[in-house]
């Protein structure tokens, strides 16, 4: 309680018992579909659960985190709510729809969920997410399916962080087309191994669209060592499939990274043991004699 400039202000509790207090929330946020084309799917359900009464605004983010349009503002009450966003007169982009909500307390909650509105764009896929580009025939190559609307120039890239590695730039034709890749860059370079987003970009943000899928470059193989030929036993730094021979009789196992068994009886004569990792690489070959 206040009483103006020159009184202390004084707390407490009423009756004995403190005041109930009433959390503000914004939960269960999705778009549905996430995804416009403008035509087939012009618009996008938005539904979200509200804690309690407040006044919600809806704004529109670009891919800048730029608000572009004030969707709605409207007091509601709590449980769940829907707002039918459009894609009418919306540029093609990947946004934000940010919702905040303050109660009468001025208490505040924020929430936002992802929309893409891609009239060009239609789809972006991998036919893998790991990929193994060393030239030893063990995937080797990813392939992109991508699917246009109209004939637009097109940049795929590597995206790790902040770190943008292009791996083709130029003009595709409308329909369905597949473009593989086998490890170099657009200037012939080898890309590092690691974990990436394959991201393609049509036009310039915050006005472009962009969609990405998890892309892994390993091109290291595994490494294997003997531990004991009785019992026979193994060492590799990560989980692998085991391949070979002993004596003869062919052995194919799988194994986890650190000491592992290969059950055999009798003595070892004659031994041929490789591993593979996920991605194909092979390790060096364990031999006797």
């Amino acid at each position: 309680m206040s009483a103006g400039p020159a009184v202390r202000p004084a707390s407490g509790s009423l009756g004995g018992a403190a005041a109930p207090t009433v959390s503000l929330a914004l939960a269960k946020v999705k778009a549905s579909p996430g995804r416009l084309d403008g035509v087939l799917t012009a618009s996008s359900t938005i539904t979200y659960t509200l804690s309690a009464a407040a006044n919600v605004e809806g704004d529109l983010l670009n891919s800048s985190g730029t608000a572009v349009q004030l969707l709605f503002a409207q007091d509601q009450q709590p449980g769940t709510q829907t707002y039918v966003f459009s894609s009418d007169g919306v540029p093609d982009g990947n946004y934000t729809i940010r919702l905040t909500a303050r109660d009468a307390l001025g208490h505040l909650a924020q929430a936002s969920v992802a929309v893409v509105v891609s009239r060009t764009l239609l789809a972006f896929s991998a036919d893998t997410s790991l990929v193994s580009p060393n030239g030893d025939g063990r995937r080797d190559a990813v392939a992109f399916s991508i699917a246009l609307e109209q004939a637009a120039n097109v940049a795929i890239a590597l995206v790790q962080g902040k770190t943008s590695i292009p791996l083709f730039a130029g003009p595709l034709d409308a329909g369905d087309e597949e473009w593989t890749w086998s490890g170099a860059t657009l200037d012939g370079s080898a890309v590092p191994d690691g974990v990436y987003k394959a991201t393609i970009m049509i036009g310039t943000p915050p006005l472009g669209v962009s969609q990405s899928v998890p892309l892994t470059i390993d091109t290291t193989a595994p490494t294997l060592s003997l531990v004991s030929y009785s019992p026979l036993r193994f060492r590799t730094n990560e989980k692998v499939s085991v391949l070979g021979t002993v004596n003869g009789r062919r052995i194919a196992t799988s194994a986890k990274a650190g000491v592992f068994r290969v059950v055999f009886q009798g003595t070892v004569r004659t031994l041929h043991v490789v591993v593979r990792d996920a991605a194909g690489n092979q390790s060096l070959p364990v031999t006797r004699p």
